[in-house]
């Protein structure tokens, strides 16, 4: 079925593309980023990269709110040096 862009500005069971990081999201994930610290000798582009803003850099380090990341892992695709793994999240 397709909707048209007026159908989905008014729909209000449809998310948003990015919400904003307060939000607690996560129970939305089944797996999670885990950052090496030795090999994340470039913090940014996976902080730049992160739809859901769930990476921050402080001191030059990456520091992930995982109550914000959904565990979409565009941030692992992105960082350089395979400085972030998947790690499985247990509940």
């Amino acid at each position: 079925m397709i909707i048209s862009e007026e159908e989905i500005k008014h729909d209000a069971k449809m998310l948003p593309v990015c919400m904003p990081a307060f939000l607690d999201r996560s129970k939305w994930n089944s797996v999670a980023p885990k950052v090496n610290a030795k090999r994340a000798l470039d913090p940014y582009p996976g902080a730049m990269s992160c739809p859901d803003e769930a990476i921050t850099v402080e001191n030059g380090k990456m520091k992930i709110n995982y109550s914000a990341c959904t565990g979409c892992l565009v941030c692992l695709r992105e960082t350089p040096f395979n400085a972030i793994s998947e790690e499985k999240v247990n509940r």
